[in-house]
């Protein structure tokens, strides 16, 4: 028998009921590149892919309802957590907000 491996998460999705804020933070200020963007028939976004590493993503759903995440009891994913490398070089965003 052949045993499974996971090697790595390729994406993990998150629903937002605010996009453009989501976006501010995952894209603007950690710097994770817009890979593409679907839409639904009506011409509103499906879903947005943001670029992690050349092989993780973020798959963003808007249209998520309130405005709270879910508790520590309730059945969801509770937290993702990530490992970063420390630079000592802020984020492109930062380095050119700071020059205007």
């Amino acid at each position: 028998m052949t045993a499974l491996a996971v090697n790595a998460i390729a994406h993990w999705a998150l629903k937002t009921s605010n996009l453009d804020r989501l976006l501010a933070f995952y894209r603007d200020t950690l710097g994770f590149a817009e890979m593409m963007r679907l839409y639904k028939d009506d011409g509103s976004t499906w879903l947005v892919y943001l670029r992690v590493t050349d092989t993780q993503y973020l798959e963003i759903f808007p249209d998520g309802e309130g405005t709270k995440a879910p508790g520590w009891d309730d059945t969801a994913i509770n937290h993702i957590c990530s490992m970063w490398r420390i630079s000592m070089q802020p984020p492109p965003i930062w380095r050119n907000a700071a020059l205007h």
